[in-house]
């Protein structure tokens, strides 16, 4: 099933399939690596597509460097509360970072959709595992609601106001 991945050509990535997670997820720092979920291959093209595309969006803007860096800064000022939170919303930071990765070459809405797939997906298994965090209704809505959206005064893409 290894042509059923759609990365890019000549991409240095290790793939690993494991059933013990829900959702892709990304870790490595001189040999990147993507873990697939057990079923991913089940899932439909699109949602496969997008997956690797915002994993390899988290690759490519080398997250895990910065999330090592931001862990160990968490570590020494584990006292902070300021500390608990800058983690947290850096971790939010490159999610969205990684949707814009996907959205500039997909379209936006079908995205949407694939997440929300996803989340559905995941809290019907309702398994415990540390991306779940990033599907809770309020972080997948921020980041959605960070899109661009489609401007009406212009052909193409705008950045709307939000209310």
């Amino acid at each position: 099933p290894q042509h059923l991945l759609e990365l890019p050509e000549g991409a240095r990535v290790r793939v690993i399939q494991s059933s013990r997670i829900e959702v892709p997820v990304t870790w490595g720092v001189f040999r990147p690596c993507i873990l697939l979920p057990g079923d991913f291959f089940e899932w439909a093209g699109a949602e496969r597509r997008f997956a690797l595309r915002h994993e390899w969006g988290h690759i490519v803007r080398r997250d895990w460097i910065v999330q090592l860096m931001a862990q160990f800064i968490r570590g020494l000022f584990w006292f902070n509360p300021l500390a608990w939170v800058g983690v947290r919303r850096l971790t939010l930071e490159q999610e969205k970072a990684a949707d814009d990765f996907v959205i500039a070459r997909e379209e936006a809405t079908l995205y949407a959709n694939v997440l929300l797939k996803i989340v559905e997906r995941v809290q019907a298994k309702s398994t415990p595992f540390p991306a779940l965090p990033m599907f809770r209704k309020g972080s997948l809505e921020e980041r959605v609601r960070a899109w661009p959206v489609p401007s009406s005064r212009t052909a193409g893409w705008g950045h709307a106001a939000r209310r």
